[in-house]
């Protein structure tokens, strides 16, 4: 959610930095959507900064953990992005 906010007020620094940092507490492994969504931001911000590489890799990984498990709407969601670049 911090980074989220931080997105929201143009702190992609910090934002990316947050969404980092959710790889590193505890058992994200448990949390896939956790995770899944945090790479769907980070993605996002690699979009926003003009690299797109970086982004498709990033929502390539939500992708797989939202396949995992069974969030149609985000699959959804993140498969549109990966094909719109």
């Amino acid at each position: 959610m911090l980074g989220l906010l931080q997105i929201g007020s143009g702190g992609l620094d910090a934002a990316f930095d947050a969404f980092q940092k959710v790889f590193s507490l505890g058992n994200i492994a448990s949390d896939k959507m956790t995770a899944a969504a945090a790479h769907g931001n980070l993605g996002l911000i690699h979009q926003t900064r003009g690299d797109l590489e970086a982004a498709c890799k990033n929502w390539r990984k939500a992708l797989t953990l939202f396949e995992e498990v069974g969030a149609q709407p985000q699959i959804e969601q993140a498969q549109s992005l990966i094909d719109r670049f």
